[in-house]
């Protein structure tokens, strides 16, 4: 079958109370160029297992950009250049340093120079990458640390140019 690839996997657990059972939202971000084969694999894996009715396939062709924010001052660069609180967006007892990899968040940015940004087009995601938790004792995962984000194309210019300066 071969390799298909590079992919964003955003894999977020769900749940709601009503059930015993867990349930997971998986969200796979691909290149338009790949897409087509990616729908093809996951089709096919829904599929393969068309007796269970817990699986559901959503496709949205919603475009968005990818900006990775990594190192040792990644969370400090996001903040400035972002101007939120993280206050606003993260439980009381949660350090912005600490956040667990994966974590998801949405924030609203102001964008300077876009005739594009309507209400939901300055909306971005963060999500965390913090691989081995940042231990401190594994030095190596700091280059590497830090967030992506993700955000609408007709904005990311805007963004990518806030992050460079």
């Amino acid at each position: 079958a071969g390799l298909v690839g590079p992919g964003t996997f955003i894999f977020k657990p769900i749940n709601d109370g009503s059930t015993k059972r867990e349930a997971c939202l998986l969200s796979i971000f691909v290149h338009p160029t790949i897409r087509l084969k990616v729908m093809s694999i996951v089709t096919t894996f829904v599929n393969s297992h068309d007796g269970d009715s817990d699986i559901n396939l959503t496709i949205s062709t919603e475009p968005y950009s990818l900006l990775r924010v990594r190192g040792t001052s990644s969370t400090t660069t996001v903040t400035d250049v972002f101007s939120f609180n993280w206050m606003d967006v993260l439980p009381l007892d949660v350090n912005a340093n600490e956040v667990d990899h994966g974590t998801l968040l949405m924030i609203k940015v102001h964008c300077v120079s876009s005739t594009d940004c309507t209400q939901r087009r300055n909306q971005i995601i963060l999500k965390s990458h913090r691989p081995n938790h940042h231990h401190s004792h594994l030095p190596q995962n700091t280059a590497c640390s830090g967030w992506d984000v993700l955000c609408h194309p007709s904005i990311c210019n805007d963004l990518f140019q806030m992050l460079v300066r």
